[in-house]
């Protein structure tokens, strides 16, 4: 059956007001096409839908099942194409929008107060994304607009515009400037960088060198390097905690140094899996110090340094820890993924670590 929709709609006017003159008022139409719309869609269902009184049109039975289910699906028709108007004119709905860190503080957050009181009926889903997410979200659909602070790569799938530009300027104190004169924080600086470096060189592939450099399973890899690195760090870094206003700090990193490098010969020159496994235990004991011990030294050897050098500080391991199994891994490439030969090569940190730590000593005991 292939009825007109408009064939209902008419139906639907003359159903609801009884009244043919005053539904083609309202359908800007004229009586005899209504007329004629009803007896053909009587005509099509088999049935009559309407008798003729008086006092006008009234429904039948039929006409009466049918009205039900027709005042349902023009209601549904009508509420929808509101919400479509509505949001075209921005008066309901829901905006998703991907934003930057400072996009969204400096551009989105100081006017959403006032959009909200322009547009009460319209929420806004803000998601905080990197400018690639955000462009990302908006290429998927995710998000209906992207506000970002970064160069982008332009695409011809989207339209950009500039919104205002925004200046990001490095704030300090004078006592910044006098810290980063300061020669003993670069070398405290290059402390803690090799102390992260030599901490992670093995530890980050602690399992692949138990694994492929000595021939263990996978399972005893997972666990037994990683596990013994850790378990040694803590219970060094324990011991520290508990003794270290009562031992010579610098006497005690140098031989950290020390053991670190004689761990790093054991596990690049072992043939056994075992010693190797023991070099890695040895490797977590001897850089539990490290840290926590290039911390007190910078507090000792710079007075007023403050909450900025410990910052530094804490980047410059942060460096450190990513820069170790980096030039391990690196070294290894070049002989041939040999990750023995690679370990060997990192070597330089607790060694570079160990020499800094006998010169500040040095200077310690002139001064």
């Amino acid at each position: 059956m292939n009825i007109n929709y408009d064939y209902y709609r008419i139906f639907y006017f003359v159903a609801k007001y009884g009244n043919i003159s005053q539904a083609a008022k309202l359908l800007l139409n004229n009586q005899p096409n209504l007329t004629r719309t009803i007896k053909n869609l009587e005509s099509e269902l088999g049935c009559p839908l309407f008798s003729r009184t008086n006092r006008g049109m009234r429904l039948t039975p039929e006409g009466q099942k049918l009205y039900e289910h027709i005042k349902v699906a023009i209601e549904h028709i009508e509420a929808g194409e509101e919400e479509i108007t509505e949001s075209k004119n921005l008066q309901t709905g829901t905006v998703f929008v991907a934003a930057s860190e400072v996009a969204l503080r400096c551009l989105l957050l100081p006017v959403l107060k006032k959009f909200r009181m322009l547009y009460p009926g319209v929420r806004i889903r803000i998601s905080n994304h990197s400018t690639p997410q955000a462009i990302a979200a908006l290429k998927d659909g995710t998000a209906d607009i992207a506000i970002v602070t970064t160069p982008t790569v332009r695409s011809a799938s989207l339209s950009e515009t500039p919104l205002r530009s925004v200046r990001e300027v490095a704030i300090c104190s004078p006592a910044f400037k006098e810290l980063l004169g300061n020669r003993m924080f670069w070398i405290f600086m290059l402390l803690i960088l090799c102390s992260g470096a030599s901490e992670q060189a093995v530890s980050q592939w602690a399992s692949t060198f138990a694994e492929k450099g000595l021939g263990v399973s996978k399972t005893v890899g997972d666990l037994a390097g990683p596990m013994l690195f850790s378990v040694l760090m803590g219970v060094s870094r324990m011991i520290y905690g508990k003794f270290g206003d009562k031992i010579d700090l610098d006497g005690m990193m140098i031989f950290s140094g020390a053991l670190c490098m004689a761990s790093y010969l054991l596990i690049a020159l072992s043939s056994s899996a075992v010693l190797g496994l023991v070099g890695v235990a040895m490797c977590g004991f001897s850089v539990g110090i490290m840290w926590p011990g290039t911390f007190s030294k910078a507090s000792a050897g710079i007075k007023g340094g403050g909450t900025a050098m410990f910052a530094l500080l804490a980047l410059g391991g942060d460096l450190g820890c990513s820069s170790g199994p980096t030039f391990a891994g690196m070294m290894a490439s070049a002989f041939g993924d040999d990750l023995k030969k690679g370990i060997l090569c990192a070597i330089f940190f607790p060694a570079l670590l160990t020499v800094l730590t006998i010169f500040t000593k040095r200077r310690k005991a002139k001064n």
